[in-house]
């Protein structure tokens, strides 16, 4: 049985379409090989920054039905550039890494499962 699948994948010259067997089973390697092949042009896509949704929307300096807190205009006029990657991007500051020497793993990190040093049997 297992020489009957072997066959199948498997040519003289080496892998029958193994690019598509590959990003079948996994479509991230497949999102990412679109991703290299786009990159490698000498066009700007989406994978080098560029937004494909048209700006109006997100403007909200030309949207009107663009609802925005004080606290956003504040971040716009400010710094235009950490409104878009706040509101727009949806990019968020990592949480701040606290290290105790007295403590290796708390509750969250090292889950429900509990090793007993003593045998029930």
């Amino acid at each position: 049985m297992s020489d009957f699948w072997i066959k199948s994948f498997i040519a003289e010259n080496g892998l029958k379409r193994p690019d598509a067997s590959v990003f079948q089973c996994y479509p991230g390697l497949a999102e990412g090989k679109k991703a290299e092949e786009a990159r490698e042009t000498d066009s700007a896509t989406e994978y080098d920054g560029k937004l494909l949704t048209p700006g109006q929307e997100l403007d909200p300096r030309e949207n009107a039905g663009l609802i925005m807190s004080a606290s956003m205009l504040e971040k716009f006029a400010k710094c235009p550039y950490s409104y878009f990657l706040y509101h727009i991007l949806k990019v968020r500051p990592l949480e701040e890494i606290t290290i105790t020497e007295d403590t290796w793993l708390d509750g969250m990190q090292r889950g429900p499962c509990s090793i007993s040093s003593s045998n029930n049997s």
